[in-house]
């Protein structure tokens, strides 16, 4: 339930498509309880440029900004079945 990380995507590798980048993200992780991980990818709600008010995108958009989330990866820290944290 904690934002350990913010990346900055233009540091990203570009792919072969204008879309993709790619990074590798290391992470430390408990090493006696068990953890998820959730990864959110959008524009910063202080954005500039096209997601400012004022913008095409802000006038049709009223609002909505881009984003992804994934579903929770459950890490089973020591092999002995996944315990979900505070439990």
């Amino acid at each position: 339930g904690l934002v350990v990380q913010t990346l900055n995507p233009s540091t990203f590798t570009p792919g072969s498509d204008f879309r993709q980048r790619s990074t590798l993200v290391p992470l430390t992780l408990p090493t006696i309880k068990d953890a998820w991980i959730v990864v959110e990818a959008g524009v910063l709600l202080s954005q500039t440029g096209p997601y400012r008010a004022g913008t095409p995108w802000s006038k049709v958009q009223k609002g909505m900004y881009p984003i992804a989330i994934t579903n929770p990866i459950f890490v089973d820290v020591n092999g002995g079945g996944y315990v979900p944290p505070g439990l």
